[in-house]
């Protein structure tokens, strides 16, 4: 009987690993906040850029 367990461990071990590799929803969730902070700071900087142009052009 202990056998039995024994065999049926190592299986649980392999499912644990495979499941582990699968993304999850929370994982696409945070890659998209990401892509959208790195948008919102590409706009930020570029408005910045262009300020600093408008006030060397004045001066």
């Amino acid at each position: 009987m202990d056998e039995d367990f024994k065999f049926l461990e190592h299986l649980n071990l392999i499912t644990k690993n495979l499941l582990k590799d699968k993304p999850r929803r929370k994982d696409k969730v945070n890659a998209d906040h990401n892509k959208n902070l790195q948008k919102k700071g590409r706009r930020r900087n570029n408005r910045r850029k262009k300020n600093m142009n408008r006030t060397k052009k004045r001066v």
